[in-house]
């Protein structure tokens, strides 16, 4: 009995904590990712609306945390200052920092003749952003911005419709640009209320947008409110995404409380050891400055959870959200890119390497990876053999030798 009690223990033990294997030290490779979901989100607010309390009581979305009534949709001067914060940190391979943006790629508008539907770079009329695609190209060109995608609407749009639909109030707060209403907080894109025909047109759709726009498809996602599903990793696979961020932070909404948390960390553990196509990339690093009143003290938090992931053997992930940068008020939007400022200084000192998730799904599964910006591409060998790294840029394919440990950057002809 002892003996099975044991190894009962055993096997609980490899589920719950055996990570997905990597073909690469992390310990000494010291990187760091930056996720920051909402990105392209037109939401929650325009900047031209400010809610009274009896616009806020109607839509009552719960507990909602109290920054994002502020939040709006970014414009080209917070891109531009974000890029310009990035770009003055090097990692010890003379890379800029790299931010990865998680986008929403469509719209929804209540109007008198209907629903209406845009789709990046189309916005919402309330959320015209003259130059922000150009920012946003011109960052990507620098090297500091990866696009990657995050949904299509961020809710899920049938139970909006539901919601407002009938509400000449909701209506009108819809139609000037209000994304929140009533049952918003329980509407997920990927929850199990949403039609699974739905969900596959979305991401169809959603990609389709993106590479239409981006010129690439996405490689790396992360569910709207951390709520997906099993079936849903499989539809990801299906179109070619390779990562999945923050496994350790899906939601259950319809579980119980306990045993349900109990369940979701033994399907995560098993998840973690049988998946062969997918890479969960955990957001193990905090910054989110805006939902804490000492500012500094998520900095230096956040600092010690990247040199914890480190000691650990795994990549640092920090997990800070578009709100941290982008506000109808300017002092909140400040501390946030102040906060960041900050972090990326103490760790530029700690030889830091910067990566996306791309990269890190790369070098886990074979050790080498390679990512284009602007006229380059960055290839990274991090075995201890002499490497054939393969890159496909715009139909052709280029090879380019790259010795063990060895960091290379060519310009693309």
């Amino acid at each position: 009995m002892r003996l099975l009690i044991t190894l009962f223990l055993i096997f609980c033990s490899l589920i719950l904590f055996t990570g997905q294997g990597s073909m690469v030290d992390w310990r000494a490779i010291r990187s760091v990712a930056i996720h920051s979901d909402d990105w392209g989100l037109c939401g929650f607010s325009p900047e031209s609306i400010i809610l009274d309390d009896d616009q806020i009581e109607l839509i009552n979305p719960g507990n909602f945390p109290p920054v994002y009534w502020t939040s709006t949709l970014e414009d080209s001067t917070d891109v531009a200052d974000l890029a310009s914060v990035l770009a003055k940190y090097l990692d010890r391979d003379s890379n800029p920092a790299v931010f990865q943006a998680n986008y929403i790629t469509s719209s929804l508008q209540s109007t008198p003749s209907g629903w209406m539907e845009y789709d990046i770079p189309d916005l919402h009329p309330a959320y015209q952003r003259p130059g922000m695609w150009d920012a946003v190209n011109s960052a990507i060109e620098a090297g500091v911005w990866v696009p990657e995608l995050h949904g299509s609407w961020h809710y899920n749009p049938l139970q909006m419709k539901s919601s407002v639909n009938g509400n000449s109030q909701l209506e009108k707060l819809n139609n000037a640009g209000v994304l929140l209403f009533p049952e918003c907080m329980s509407a997920f894109e990927l929850g199990l209320e949403a039609d699974r025909k739905v969900v596959e047109d979305n991401l169809e759709r959603s990609i389709d947008n993106f590479t239409d726009y981006f010129g690439m498809m996405p490689s790396s996602v992360i569910a709207p409110d951390y709520v997906w599903y099993r079936d849903d990793e499989s539809l990801w696979t299906s179109v070619g995404l390779r990562a999945v961020q923050a496994k350790r932070g899906q939601r259950r909404p319809n579980q119980n409380k306990y045993t349900g948390h109990v369940m979701k960390m033994f399907e995560r553990g098993i998840r973690r050891i049988s998946e062969k196509k997918l890479c969960y990339i955990e957001r193990n690093c905090r910054l989110e400055s805006l939902q804490h009143k000492d500012h500094d003290a998520t900095i230096f938090s956040c600092y010690d959870e990247v040199l914890t992931s480190w000691n650990r053997g795994q990549p640092a992930v920090v997990e800070t959200h578009r709100i941290n940068f982008v506000s109808t008020d300017s002092v909140l939007q400040n501390i946030g890119l102040s906060s960041l400022d900050k972090l990326l200084s103490k760790l530029e000192a700690q030889d830091v390497i910067w990566l996306c998730d791309d990269e890190i799904a790369q070098l886990s599964r074979t050790g080498t990876s390679s990512r284009i910006f602007g006229d380059q591409v960055i290839c990274r060998n991090y075995t201890h053999s002499r490497r054939l790294v393969i890159v496909e840029n715009n139909g052709h394919k280029k090879c380019i030798y790259v010795p063990a440990r060895e960091v290379v950057r060519i310009k693309l002809n």
